[in-house]
């Protein structure tokens, strides 16, 4: 498979149409039809659907595009970086950017940053919040990410092989539906945990989340649903089942018709920057800077 290839692919599926794909791409329809009988024979399966009134996709077709979507963007964006990488030698920092590694602080703080480090370059590395996605990109940061910005622990540290500046400590509470009893509450006690049905991170996930979970499951009474990872997936359910989600104050901007409240008994996980064990000088320079700027800006 290569980048010809994802795009034929793209356009193809988009366009419901070898012609006006071969439109787009300044092919012939033979070409392109012909490229893509390949890429169909490569993935092993059945992508497209062929018929008189044009070509619709199978669901391993649409699998396949969602995810061509992201090859091709993080492809796209390696290809920037090159070029930047050769324009700016040393000076562009690749920031991991998602919906539970915020990056909207750090960004907040980069005039003042860029007042001592002149000439840094940022670029804004996109990524999804599978759990595959955070154990490769944490396992291997300074290859393809230079910082990302999450809770962490020392354990959560030494599995990953990475290392981590704490700049506050997340508290810990629930993701609540703003039509759920506990949504009005201003902290929530043992009290109002009994009877409820709430969902938590299943046991080993770090230190820090098996202290609280040890707490809830020595309440009389409360039912404990287990969530396998966090990522966007894990709050939209919240929201869709309305059952109360164990999460942090880092993220209580990640849903809309979620509110956070934190448990009266204080639990909380270090959040910070985190970054390679032998991290370059500039990501040193500015893990400097962010720590001598103070912390608050970057939540």
């Amino acid at each position: 498979m290569d980048s010809a290839q994802l795009a034929a692919y793209i356009a193809v599926a988009e366009k419901g149409s070898f012609t006006k794909a071969a439109e787009v791409l300044g092919m012939t329809p033979p070409a392109v039809i012909k490229q893509m009988n390949g890429f169909e024979a490569e993935v092993g399966t059945k992508l497209f659907l062929r018929t008189h009134r044009g070509i619709t996709l199978t669901k391993a077709g649409e699998s396949m595009l969602a995810d061509a979507h992201y090859i091709s963007d993080c492809f796209d964006a390696a290809v920037r970086r090159a070029q930047d990488a050769e324009r700016h030698p040393g000076m562009t920092l690749r920031i991991g950017s998602s919906l539970l590694t915020p990056s909207a602080g750090i960004l907040a703080l980069w005039p003042q940053i860029t007042k001592r480090l002149r000439g840094l370059k940022i670029e804004l590395v996109p990524f999804e919040n599978t759990e595959e996605n955070i154990h490769e990109i944490l396992g291997n940061l300074g290859r393809y990410l230079d910082i990302v910005a999450t809770v962490f622990d020392d354990e959560l540290l030494r599995e990953r092989g990475c290392c981590g500046l704490t700049l506050t400590d997340a508290r810990m509470g629930l993701a609540v539906p703003k039509n759920h009893p506990l949504s009005g509450k201003a902290a929530i006690t043992r009290e109002d945990l009994a009877g409820e049905r709430i969902r938590v991170i299943q046991s080993g996930w770090s230190r820090s989340t098996d202290k609280l979970r040890a707490w809830l499951e020595s309440i009389e009474d409360l039912r404990i649903d287990n969530v396998s990872v966090y990522d966007s997936e894990a709050f939209t359910q919240t929201v869709l089942q309305g059952i109360p989600l164990a999460t942090f104050d880092a993220w209580r901007n990640v849903h809309p018709k979620l509110s956070f409240v934190p448990f009266e008994e204080a639990f909380f996980m270090p959040y910070g920057l985190c970054h390679a064990e032998s991290p370059s000088s500039l990501v040193l320079e500015f893990v400097a800077e962010i720590e001598r700027l103070g912390t608050a800006a970057v939540r």
